[in-house]
């Protein structure tokens, strides 16, 4: 079953529409003067004689909820737009049409699982639950949540969009599902499963593999083998290491550990939400691949960053040296105008620095922001005086990016960052790259310090996030169901948040979610206590 477009299926309902109007339905005519005043003297006869396909557009539009038909279209081509950048996954372009559209979820079904809105997809399975398998894009709703890069964002997020595979899963979904990367070759079927390894989303393949996928991994690395045979070679011979092996196990077996589980926990522990650096920028890995030249070190991915860049602010500075080894260019930039050196100074990688700057790295670009939030996250507070002592405006410099430093160091409950960040003028009521401020992140995670820290510096409590539209007490709420052993610290960010102020009402959610509808029963119960 293949879905059309919103804007499709509205077409074809407004030529319906029009048709039964003109021929003098009562029905059809009272749902169009409904939607439209200056129809409401007329009388039906001269309603069906006068009436325009304008009409019936305007009509429906304002069913929809919007002031006009070029509302409604826009609105449809941002959900079009947002999910052929899931399926190309295109983190930035996916975030930038979200950002663009955030009721998007309310609209698409395929959008709001790969969102992470089990709310909404449940909402929209009540209603037609055929939807369960239904393709769009030769993507089912399923294999949008499975290859969604937006669990990255957050961890609420990471957990919503487990939630919403579960949530398919038990409606029918067929977890053996798999979409063609090339529609004309049967031979590039990509089965749920490997969306999820190929998005590094861990919770979620192991999720279908309780529910009894196999993972074939002969056949896809045979099929890799034989597309990239020296790339594929090199992380043969990297993950064949007994080191890398171990550490891997390592980590499966947290998982593996809740296998049969009904609530597979863990959504919030993957690297990108508890790990000061990503994984897998070791010397042992990029070696034999750029030797082999299996790797090109300038090569720019989708958002615009080369993978030298990555080494710069992520990996160690032997592999900042191997990059430069192998003709990484250091005058290379970012999209928007950041060299290697400064995105090593904003990482805080002053060994990084040192090797970028011997190899004849220049501050082109380089502006006192950078500095500033590189020596936050070192925690470094002399030299946070010193660039605040030469730069004293420096903190107006901010960007998004830069709060979302502030959000990611609240989420891992860095208090000396944040406390340091805070103190040198950084707003904690400002949104980061993912939405939400450093309250929402850290009543999600329950640290309790982090909490009244950021109450402490004024953190606004009823501002809601931009992607499920709540405030940071639901975020507490929801983050009690998913984080184990959470009961007591849940409870007392909830009081802290009461206290300081926290409205029921900022914290039901854009689709009409209550809070403690998201909550452990405990949470729940407390929050009905308060009176709220």
């Amino acid at each position: 079953m293949s879905v059309p477009s919103n804007l499709e299926f509205l077409r074809k309902e407004a030529k319906s529409l029009l048709k039964q109007c003109r021929s003098g339905d009562a029905e059809a005519i009272s749902r169009v003067r409904s939607q439209l005043p200056r129809l409401q003297d007329l009388e039906d006869r001269r309603i069906s004689e006068t009436i325009k396909l304008a009409d019936i557009h305007h009509a429906l539009a304002r069913e929809k909820g919007h002031e006009s038909w070029g509302d409604l279209k826009r609105d449809d081509s941002l959900i079009e737009q947002f999910l052929v950048a899931i399926r190309g996954t295109a983190f930035k372009e996916a975030q930038r049409t979200l950002a663009a559209l955030p009721e998007m979820a309310s609209e698409s079904i395929h959008a709001a699982s790969a969102i992470g809105d089990p709310e909404t997809v449940a909402q929209h399975l009540d209603r037609d639950p055929s939807l369960v398998n239904a393709a769009h894009g030769g993507w089912t709703p399923l294999l949008y949540a499975c290859g969604s890069l937006l669990s990255r964002v957050s961890a609420r997020q990471s957990a919503g969009i487990l939630e919403c595979v579960t949530l398919l899963l038990d409606r029918g979904a067929d977890p053996n599902t798999f979409a063609l990367a090339d529609p004309s070759d049967p031979e590039t079927a990509i089965p749920a499963i490997r969306r999820a390894f190929m998005c590094a989303n861990m919770p979620i393949a192991m999720r279908l593999m309780q529910r009894g996928v196999k993972l074939d991994a002969k056949q896809w690395v045979s099929t890799m083998q034989q597309k990239q045979p020296v790339m594929t070679g090199a992380f043969l011979e990297y993950f064949g290491s007994p080191a890398v092996r171990e550490q891997f196990e390592n980590r499966m077996e947290g998982f593996r550990q809740q296998k049969g589980q009904g609530q597979l926990m863990g959504a919030d522990k993957w690297w990108f939400h508890t790990r000061a650096e990503p994984p897998m920028m070791h010397i042992e890995m990029f070696r034999p691949l750029l030797e082999r030249k299996a790797l090109d070190p300038n090569k720019t991915g989708i958002n615009g960053h080369s993978m030298f860049h990555q080494a710069a602010q992520n990996g160690t500075s032997e592999v900042v040296n191997l990059f430069l080894d192998h003709g990484a260019n250091l005058e290379h930039r970012t999209p928007d105008g950041k060299t290697a050196l400064v995105l090593a100074i904003r990482a805080g990688k002053n060994l990084n620095v040192d090797v970028l700057r011997a190899r004849g790295a220049t501050n082109a670009g380089l502006r006192p922001i950078d500095e500033l939030v590189g020596a936050c996250i070192r925690a470094d507070a002399g030299d946070v005086q010193a660039i605040l002592r030469s730069h004293p405006h420096a903190v107006s410099q901010a960007s998004v990016e830069d709060v979302e430093v502030l959000v990611r160091a609240a989420a891992t409950n860095i208090l000396d960052r944040v406390k340091l960040m805070l103190s040198c003028g950084f707003d904690p009521g400002q949104f980061g790259e993912g939405g939400v401020t450093a309250l929402h992140a850290a009543a999600w995670h329950g640290h309790v310090e982090m909490v009244r820290l950021l109450l402490e510096f004024h953190a606004p409590v009823n501002l809601r996030d931009e992607t499920f539209g709540s405030s940071p007490l639901a975020w507490a709420a929801h983050g009690s169901k998913h984080r184990i052993s959470a009961e007591d610290d849940s409870c007392a960010i909830v009081n802290e948040l009461i206290d300081a102020g926290a409205d029921y009402e900022a914290a039901v959610s854009r689709s009409g979610v209550r809070p403690e509808d998201i909550a452990i029963e405990r949470v729940a119960v407390l929050l009905r206590e308060k009176g709220l």
